[in-house]
């Protein structure tokens, strides 16, 4: 039996992300290798029956780095990004970054292991913690970073997926019919009060957490009352 071999000519042509340039090789004596150029900038080579099929869409390590008015934005090969101040560019540029689902940019090397970006960028001591302020993990500004202890990173967390509040520091008392609203300074639980409405419930949070978290505080939107 007699196989017959289709050679495609592909060179020029752009599939997904990748402009095709030369051809390469032949893979496995049957495909041939194209030599590609991502969008990125990278040039890699792929198999012909990967880039007509869809399989390969980008060179796999795609980092765009733009400048956003007083910070740079990166853009991984996932889609997603992250910010952080220009004079940092020169620390993180070497590395290849990827955001997690929740948000938080990480990289590998091969002799440092795991890094956080935003310990890379701030230098902390190993026991100490880094709180995004804006609680936004991919934001790795220096003016939304700051160095903190365990005790008072809790302070700024967002609202338990758990919460039908829609409030931090609220729930809803069935038996009562009413909100009650609470919080939990030093670890220890305090009772601020049972209110009619949840949002009566949330200026009693955010007035507590005021006092005892002070900057720290998450405080609630709760808009025109």
């Amino acid at each position: 039996m007699v196989v017959v071999t289709i050679r495609i000519e592909m060179a020029g042509k752009t599939f997904n992300k990748l402009y095709v340039i030369e051809k390469a090789g032949v893979y496995n004596k049957q495909d041939t290798t194209w030599r590609c150029l991502c969008s990125c900038g990278k040039e890699t080579v792929v198999r012909g029956n990967y880039l007509r099929s869809g399989h390969t869409k980008s060179c796999g390590n795609c980092i765009n780095y733009s400048l956003e008015n007083d910070y740079m934005k990166c853009t991984v090969s996932s889609g997603r990004s992250f910010i952080f101040d220009t004079e940092d560019y020169d620390l993180i540029k070497n590395y290849r970054w990827s955001v997690d689902k929740y948000g938080y940019v990480l990289a590998r090397d091969k002799n440092q292991g795991s890094i956080k970006l935003h310990r890379l960028i701030l230098n902390p001591k190993p026991d100490e913690v880094i709180d995004h302020i804006n609680g936004l993990p991919w934001d790795c500004r220096k003016e939304n970073l700051r160095i903190t202890t365990q005790n008072k990173n809790t302070y700024n967390q967002k609202i338990k997926k758990s919460n039908t509040s829609g409030y931090k520091g609220v729930c809803f008392d069935k038996r009562r019919n009413k909100y009650i609203a609470y919080i939990h300074p030093n670890k220890k639980f305090k009772y601020l009060g049972c209110y009619l409405n949840p949002k009566e419930a949330a200026l009693a949070y955010n007035k507590a957490a005021s006092f005892y978290f002070g900057e720290y505080a998450r405080l609630n939107d709760i808009g025109g009352t």
